[in-house]
């Protein structure tokens, strides 16, 4: 019951940023964002289900992963696109598939860079770290994990949050 509600409050919230996101006529924007709303909704799905797949199997969630980078690339919702990544990095490490973790963080830290988003720049960099220890490059783990924190410590830092 849960899960409904927060689909339909996601849904009417989506399509309300959507709509004022476009300049549009309401006409052309509640038309405009319907079709994006639809399709953010496939996607939160598609991660919903390579959640629950992950533990069983990891080639259909990593797979079911990367559909949704895709679909959410071509929608171009950074929050849908920083998910998926996530989702693929999360999958790809489970199973031991660094170079696919390692392309899918490098795809998050180029979008966080294009948006110039500190936290998530932040974030990637430190998790790179995290990838090159598992990899047994301790120095360049240490170099991206140390330059990672210290940009989401002086996000936080900036904007009155805690860093988690």
């Amino acid at each position: 019951m849960k899960v409904f509600f927060g689909t339909i409050i996601c849904t009417l919230i989506i399509s309300l940023v959507l709509a004022c996101n476009e300049h549009k006529t309401i006409e052309v924007g509640l038309h405009s964002s319907h079709v994006k709303t639809h399709d953010s909704l496939l996607i939160v799905r598609q991660l919903n289900l390579s959640k629950k797949n992950l533990l069983k199997n990891y080639s259909l969630s990593i797979s079911q992963a990367i559909e949704a980078s895709k679909m959410a690339e071509k929608l171009g919702i950074p929050e849908l696109q920083y998910q998926s990544y996530t989702e693929v990095i999360r999958g790809a490490m489970f199973a031991g598939l660094y170079d696919v973790g390692a392309l899918y963080m490098n795809k998050y830290l180029d979008l966080a860079e294009l948006e110039n988003n500190e936290k998530m720049i932040g974030r990637a960099t430190a998790n790179l770290g995290l990838l090159h220890m598992f990899l047994g490059d301790l120095n360049q783990a240490d170099s991206l994990f140390n330059k990672g924190l210290t940009l989401v410590q002086h996000y936080a830092k900036e904007h009155h949050e805690e860093v988690s």
